[in-house]
């Protein structure tokens, strides 16, 4: 769970976050699409990772549910603005939607709506 924690953090977070930044945070003139694209193409490679993972086991631990669940799918979640890069990863986006349809994740993104802005 660690080694695949880590790894959303070493090789997706910091691309994910500026797709984030630039395709929905950001005014929209102050937007970078050439650092999108970049994003992206950066991702490629770990989310191959991932959906090789996924497609043998399901989840990225033991075949079932766990922390690293939760800790990779909110790295990931912050590149959904692109969604052309998880078009090429079905298991990647199987995967997430199902970790975002659970309960406790839309208790969290209810709340999450209720905070001021």
């Amino acid at each position: 769970m660690t080694m695949w924690s880590l790894w959303a953090v070493a090789e997706c977070e910091a691309h994910t976050i500026e797709i984030l930044y630039n395709r929905i945070s950001k005014p929209a003139e102050d937007r970078d699409e050439v650092k999108v694209q970049a994003c992206i193409a950066a991702l490629r490679a770990p989310f191959a990772v991932l959906g090789r993972e996924l497609a043998a086991n399901g989840h990225p631990v033991g075949g079932r549910f766990t922390v690293a669940d939760i800790n990779i799918a909110e790295v990931l979640r912050y590149a959904q603005p692109a969604a052309e890069l998880f078009e090429g990863t079905p298991h990647v986006k199987a995967w997430l939607d199902a970790c975002q349809a659970r309960p406790a994740f839309k208790a969290m993104a209810a709340m999450r709506e209720a905070e001021p802005a």
